[in-house]
């Protein structure tokens, strides 16, 4: 009997330290989104600032809320490279999240989250060769108490024979460097 009441107690306390483990890895590791980013982003390290969202959640923070939102297609070479430039800049600027959305599967499926952020944003973007207005990545927007303050989607529209490795230069950088940490800096204005 004291055999079995020893081996009971070994067996709940393996039990629990399991659970606990599991329980505290779990909490630990549900908010590294910037892991998944950078698996998605092979030029952008694990230290970034990317949190997933939904679109439903991305066109209620333009709607009613305040964030740096940025779109993009993991696909995109120039997505590639402008999410590691806008991820520097931002940090260096003491931004600590950027929402992330990976609009592919929205933009092509027009799911009613899309529609919802373009409407919000409709003033902002072009339209496509049908007339409608479409979400070009890259593309970043900073909102503050649902009012855009900042858009920017430089590298969205580039048709020319160039690839971004090209055309980031050092002067294209600094200048990309200039215009996002205006906006960070109406963005972290006090209202």
């Amino acid at each position: 009997m004291k055999k079995i009441k020893i081996l009971l107690i070994i067996f709940i306390a393996i039990v629990g330290a399991v659970l606990i483990y599991k329980y505290t890895y779990r909490q630990e590791n549900a908010n590294n989104d910037n892991l998944k980013v950078s698996a998605e982003y092979p030029l952008l390290d694990n230290n970034n600032i990317y949190v997933y969202r939904t679109a439903d959640e991305i066109a209620n923070i333009i709607n009613n809320g305040t964030g740096v939102i940025f779109f993009c297609i993991k696909e995109s070479e120039w997505c590639q490279y402008y999410v590691r430039y806008l991820n520097n800049v931002s940090s260096a600027n003491g931004i600590n999240q950027i929402s992330y959305l990976n609009i592919k599967q929205d933009r092509r499926y027009n799911t009613s989250g899309y529609r919802k952020i373009t409407e919000a944003l409709k003033e902002y973007l072009p339209t496509d060769d049908e007339g409608n207005k479409k979400i070009f990545t890259p593309n970043v927007v900073f909102v503050k108490n649902g009012k855009v303050i900042g858009f920017d989607n430089e590298t969205s529209n580039i048709f020319e024979d160039i690839n971004p490795s090209e055309y980031w230069t050092d002067e294209k950088i600094d200048e990309f460097k200039m215009r996002i940490t205006s906006y960070i800096l109406e963005y972290k204005e006090e209202a």
